[in-house]
């Protein structure tokens, strides 16, 4: 009899366990703890990326790749969720309206308004002053380059992130009487749980270790975007309190975080069909390897910032396969081995630049370029007499090239060049100035022009 009773005693507590491992389950599925779990992929996958496996970061933050299409598909998200809203009776339709059409007008710049779909030309207004020469017009304002509006822009992106996504749904919830008076004029204020997407984008934005974190950011904005939309268009469908999320009855909870899971299912799988998809072409496959080789280029110096040798070793190394004659990466894989304290390896990579440009100038001694190569060369091997011999020589070169052509934009270009070269940055400045007014679609010379502006930004503020 005791036997029978213990043996009942244990299936019930079992069977309760059970139910509570069931409880805890239905627990876990409820939106806010999916919303934070999704956050934690994102934000822990880049990391992983980022520290264990460059090309693939490279792959899921550059132009056209897996990355950026999953941005594309979030605001997309976001735009037909908003409009969803817009279309029911609630004091939020002039919002979510507003919404829709802002991440529409999103979409339509990611894709520089089908440019990049279709491949059409530049007009040449957006090749002069865009500053990445695409059919878009947020680059009109700021771009892959660093200026002071460009910094003021991402500032202001970051303190709007923070302010909209955690502090006003913060004093929503305290009661704070402008607070209710904005949302009664219907300016919905995201659920709480989604600050951290909110918070740590607008960090991001900042850019605070220059490791492409803007792209990371703009994942999840538009997450947060989208679970924005998504939590007002359920509740206003099924009637719950907007804001007291916490007291809905646990199906609508877990339904809503069933909604999200499908959301960033259908955004993975949309993104990386459509990176393949994108990439079918020849054209398209040039294209994307050529962009793919700059990111690679990148990161490999990022990683040389960081004194992550081995990442900067092996991103060069998949670049001088390629290239195996290409002198600057040939000076950059000796100054790395020489930064990671492989002699041999460094002495290898600089003798062989170094042949390289010596017989260029047995053919050509009177080359501005060939002459600023060899100042490298020998910068590198730490013989400065025979680096001046050759900077000298390239600058009177560029200033009697100059004097007989004032008016090219090449010439100009070329002794701003030696002048960087020098660290002369305000005479550099002057005739990227030069080149860049002359031919201002010229992207190398846009791209100097603005580099030098900035340096001698910084300079001015120290």
């Amino acid at each position: 009899m005791d036997e029978i009773l213990s043996r009942d005693h244990v299936r019930d507590i079992s069977i309760t366990r059970a139910v509570e491992h069931i409880q805890t389950l239905a627990n876990i599925m409820n939106h806010r703890w999916i919303v934070w779990g999704v956050f934690v992929l994102i934000m822990g996958g880049y990391l992983l990326m980022a520290v264990k496996y460059p090309f693939a970061y490279i792959y899921a933050t550059y132009e056209d790749m897996y990355g950026e299409w999953a941005q594309f598909y979030f605001f997309l998200a976001a735009c037909l969720f908003s409009f969803k809203v817009a279309l029911r009776p609630s004091k939020y339709r002039a919002f979510f309206s507003l919404l829709g059409v802002a991440c529409l007008y999103v979409l339509l710049e990611e894709v520089s308004w089908g440019q990049r779909l279709f491949g059409f030309e530049s007009p040449d207004l957006f090749k002069e002053s865009n500053l990445q020469g695409e059919t878009n017009l947020h680059n009109f304002f700021v771009g892959p380059y660093d200026t002071l509006l460009k910094r003021a822009f991402e500032y202001g992106l970051c303190l709007a992130f923070i302010g909209y996504g955690l502090l006003y749904p913060l004093l929503l919830r305290r009661q704070f009487s402008p607070a209710h008076w904005l949302d009664k004029k219907g300016l919905a204020a995201p659920p709480l749980y989604l600050w951290p997407m909110f918070v740590v984008a607008g960090v991001l934005e900042l850019k605070p270790l220059a490791f492409n974190e803007a792209e990371v950011a703009e994942i999840l904005i538009g997450f947060a975007l989208a679970g924005l939309a998504l939590h007002y268009a359920y509740t206003i469908s099924r009637g719950l309190p907007v804001h007291e999320d916490a007291q809905w009855p646990a199906q609508n909870a877990k339904s809503l975080g069933l909604r999200h899971v499908a959301l960033v299912g259908a955004v993975g799988v949309s993104a990386i069909i459509t990176t393949e998809v994108f990439h079918l072409s020849p054209e398209r496959q040039i294209e994307s390897e050529g962009r793919f080789d700059n990111g690679v280029e990148k990161f490999a110096s990022r990683y040389a910032r960081f004194g992550q040798w081995d990442k900067e070793a092996l991103l060069l190394h998949y670049l001088h396969e390629k290239y195996p004659d290409d002198r600057p990466l040939l000076r950059r894989m000796a100054d790395a081995y020489r930064s990671a304290g492989d002699i041999e390896q460094y002495q290898a990579y600089l003798d062989r630049v170094l042949r390289l440009d010596l017989a260029d100038y047995q053919e050509n001694p009177n080359s501005e370029a060939v002459n600023r190569a060899l100042a490298l060369d020998y910068r590198l091997a730490g013989d400065g007499a025979k680096e001046e011999v050759h900077l000298q020589q390239a600058l009177a070169l560029g200033i009697e090239r100059v004097q007989r052509n004032p008016d090219s934009a090449s010439a100009h270009y070329s002794i701003g060049k030696t002048y960087r070269l020098m660290g002369r940055d305000r005479e550099a400045l002057e005739h990227f100035t030069q080149a860049y007014e002359r031919e201002p679609a010229v992207e190398k010379y846009k791209r100097a022009y603005l580099r030098a502006k900035v340096r001698a930004e910084d300079a001015g503020e120290e």
